[in-house]
């Protein structure tokens, strides 16, 4: 978020487009969290997405920037490390690399970031790695 922070709890509004709309939310989400401004930030983000509903503005622009910075490692030696254990074969590994494809791309960026809730995770049920997983990797 492209926000200049002006005290613990509030922050201005820029031009990004995931930008609060307003110092109302994270001062509404700082009520909410015991938790430092930070915490208090991501609250009213959460809050704002909801109110836009799952295919607002804010929450898009959310899942690409997200993916965008989860698949910039892509083709790195940690990258590939990690999708041998999804992909046996050099076709396998082909497939598991970011293209054109967005529904892939996407699915590609779940499978890395559920990495932490589908291992040893005590938040999350071992299934967790499965979510946002799609048939568009065998593509």
């Amino acid at each position: 978020m492209n926000s200049k922070v002006v005290s613990q709890d509030k922050v201005t509004t820029t031009s990004s487009p995931i930008a609060l709309s307003s110092t109302k939310a994270v001062d509404k989400a700082s009520h909410l969290s015991k938790s430092g401004p930070i915490r208090s930030k991501i609250e009213a983000l959460s809050e704002k997405i909801k109110s836009e509903g799952p295919l607002g503005k804010t929450g898009k622009a959310l899942r690409e920037k997200a993916v965008t910075l989860i698949l910039k490692n892509a083709g790195s030696p940690e990258w590939k490390d990690y999708m041998k254990l999804f992909g046996f074969n050099e076709d396998e590994l082909h497939k598991l690399l970011p293209d054109k494809n967005t529904k892939k791309n996407v699915a590609l960026a779940y499978l890395v970031g559920n990495g932490p809730c589908g291992a040893a995770s005590t938040d999350a049920p071992t299934h967790a790695l499965m979510f946002g997983i799609t048939d568009a990797l065998d593509k």
